[in-house]
């Protein structure tokens, strides 16, 4: 990891505060929330008013009470003196009747004069008690009645009594006294209406006073039931900030509040465990934020929602940090993590999913590339034999397999040096990795590049996919590249590089890809000619000629004909089911006695045939061809060689109608490559005749 520059704020004094309980009240206490302001005040101006209103009705009823009280106490000695009056305005009645009947003068003026003075008092204290038109009324009305008293008296003490006109007078007397009781009795009548209608007064505004307090004590009810749920709510949400308000003290993780201008105001003890983690042990909390903090809280304060997440190195840690910005208290809240161990880990699950999928693609290829290798291989044999030849050849096969050498095989096609090639490898360090090949001879001149080297998708028209090449496929392994003499000169010049520095680029690729494969090439050509005629580059023969292997042709070690004759015909009596114990004598000499121009692969083939045609235990092979046994060569010879390989061919090519690729071709009934059979019928001047028209 890079190394961090240092932190740019500089370093100023700062403690962290210990958990403390008076710390984390008042802490707590910032963060609990008032109930809602204007639900509270409205509560409070209804409940003044309610006290008002309630009030209102108190001072109402209280001068109910006192308007009836001093009504009562105003009107009360005006009802005693009508009561009173009453006595005295019926007995004064009652004594004029009583004197009408006695005619007795001197108790009819005690009884009267007494009750008169009587009347005189209690009239007295009637006018004290009402109004000066009723108390005239009253007065008027006695002072008639006495006077007809003492016109009664006139007539009746006069010597000669007149009773009509006492009983006369007795009439209006009565009259008088019903009107006076009248009066009186519309006096109290008069009060108490007056009394009720002030009753009804003060009751009427005492009844709407009191609509409006049980209206307003439904509303003052409502608002109170909101304040009382608000107050739970809040008493409920105190509890829990509270709770909450504790949390940073309790949390082991870092947590940070800074101000407005980005200063940490307050960091939790989880801080001080991170500040050793990072190596700044005993530090400020300010080294566990960004270098580029003020405008990282620029951005947050304008972001929607107000949250970020940072990723910041520090101290050669890595810190992953949530931030957030509370505009409600103009702070922001940092909670800082080191992911190093994180990131580390994610870092190497992600190589090793990328050599996961590099792994699986090439998989993909090999595949593929096994595929096509099934559809085009043709039989090659073991090493098979043990003639001094051969056995010298595994000698010094032996002696290079376990360095990394590149190794040339030259031989005659068909003589096996492919299957020298896998005994390389198989007795190599290598043997557990790949073994890929490759003939240089079969593949077009345009795709022998894309083939070694592999290529990117969509570099040349048909590249539908990236694919590796064989050097990518072998990559630890072998690689065999058989026909190498094949190869167009643009082409061995990046081989070369390749032999040389172990890496290349694919065909429209620029990444350099490093391989480690062993290189084994193989040539039935004389490369030291192709050199000298310019077809071949020295430099890359003598890099590929580090360690020659001849491997001899099959008319050199004749001794091997039999044993090679007796496994291929184990094999072929297998695959095509037959039950063949042996071969003749005569068959075994002729083979013996053939010079072999195809090699073993020309043997490999006339066994399978003759295994085919063969009807009995015993396998036959007919006449090869006119040539001699293992007489030694003159040029004679190797004239007559020529020629019976000439002739040879030619006869392979008229039987499949000149047609030299395909299953059905010559090339295949030969057991050659089809460029090879082409280079031998260059060679040796083979042509197809032309029609006779």
């Amino acid at each position: 990891m890079p190394a961090i520059p240092p932190h740019p704020h500089p370093p100023v004094s700062f403690r962290l505060p210990l958990p403390e309980t008076d710390a984390r009240s008042a802490h707590a206490s910032e963060l609990v929330k008032p109930p809602a302001r204007g639900l509270v005040i409205a509560f409070i101006v209804a409940t003044v008013i309610s006290v008002v209103l309630a009030s209102a009705v108190y001072l109402q009823t209280r001068a109910l009470e006192q308007a009836s009280e001093r009504l009562f106490t105003m009107r009360l000695p005006a009802l005693e003196a009508i009561s009173s009056l009453r006595g005295p305005i019926a007995a004064q009645q009652a004594i004029l009747y009583r004197y009408y009947a006695s005619r007795d003068v001197d108790e009819f003026r005690q009884l009267y004069r007494s009750n008169h003075a009587m009347l005189l008092t209690h009239l007295n204290k009637l006018e004290h008690a009402l109004d000066d038109q009723d108390a005239t009324i009253c007065r008027i009305g006695l002072g008639e009645v006495q006077s007809l008293a003492e016109q009664l008296e006139t007539a009746l003490s006069s010597p000669r009594p007149n009773d009509g006109a006492a009983m006369a007078l007795l009439s209006q007397v009565g009259m008088h006294a019903d009107q006076m009781g009248g009066e009186l009795a519309g006096i109290v009548e008069d009060i108490r209406r007056e009394f009720s209608a002030s009753v009804e007064e003060t009751h009427a505004a005492t009844r709407f006073i009191a609509f409006i307090v049980y209206g307003y004590s439904g509303f003052l009810l409502l608002l109170g039931t909101l304040v009382a749920f608000n107050l739970k709510r809040y008493f409920d949400a105190s509890s829990h900030q509270r709770t909450i308000a504790l949390f940073p003290e309790r949390n082991p993780s870092a947590v940070l509040r800074l101000d407005g201008t980005g200063v940490v105001t307050y960091a939790n003890p989880g801080a001080r465990d991170l500040l050793a983690g990072v190596g700044h042990a005993g530090g400020e909390p300010q080294r566990l934020l960004p270098d580029d903090l003020a405008e990282r809280l620029r951005a947050l304060r304008e972001a929607t929602p107000p949250s970020a997440d940072w990723e910041y190195p520090v101290g050669g840690r890595v810190l992953h940090c949530k931030a957030h910005y509370i505009e409600q208290d103009q702070v922001f809240h940092a909670y800082p993590v080191d992911v190093t161990a994180q990131r580390d880990a994610e870092r190497a699950l992600n190589d090793a999913l990328g050599q996961v999928s590099e792994l699986g693609k090439r998989l993909a290829d090999e595949n593929v590339y096994l595929k096509a290798e099934m559809l085009t291989a043709t039989p090659s044999s073991d090493i098979v034999g043990q003639s001094p030849k051969l056995n010298e050849v595994l000698a010094r096969i032996d002696q290079v397999a376990g360095t990394s050498a590149t190794v040339l095989i030259l031989g005659e096609s068909g003589v096996g040096k492919e299957s020298l090639a896998r005994a390389l490898h198989d007795r190599s360090d290598r043997k557990d990795k790949p073994f890929i090949k490759l003939n240089c001879a079969a593949i077009p001149a345009n795709l022998v590049e894309s083939e070694l080297f592999g290529h990117e998708k969509g570099a040349f028209t048909g590249a539908a996919t990236r694919r590796l090449g064989r050097f990518e496929l072998a990559d630890g392994g072998t690689l065999f590249l058989d026909e190498i003499g094949e190869l167009p000169p643009d082409t061995q010049a990046k081989l070369l590089r390749v032999l040389q520095e172990h890496e290349f680029e694919r065909v429209g690729g620029q990444a350099t890809i490093k391989v480690d494969v062993r290189i084994v090439v193989a040539t039935h050509r004389d490369l030291k000619a192709m050199v000298k005629d310019g077809s071949f580059r020295a430099d890359l023969y003598y890099r590929i000629n580090v360690f020659p292997v001849e491997l001899p042709p099959l008319r050199q070690r004749r001794e091997d004909v039999p044993a090679l004759v007796a496994h291929f015909l184990k094999k072929f009596s297998t695959e095509h089911g037959k039950a063949i114990d042996g071969v003749s004598a005569r068959a075994l000499e002729r083979l013996q006695a053939y010079d072999w121009p195809g090699n073993i692969r020309e043997l490999q083939n006339v066994i399978e045939r003759a295994t085919i045609v063969c009807r009995g235990s015993v396998l036959d092979v007919p006449p090869l061809g006119d040539n001699a046994g293992p007489s030694s060569p003159t040029p004679a010879t190797a004239v007559d060689l020529e020629s019976v390989e000439r002739r040879h061919i030619t006869q392979m090519l008229s039987d499949h109608n000149w047609v030299i690729e395909g299953k059905s071709g010559a090339a295949a009934a030969l057991g050659l490559a089809a460029g090879t059979l082409r280079s031998r019928m260059k060679k040796l001047g083979i042509e197809r005749p032309r029609a006779v028209g």
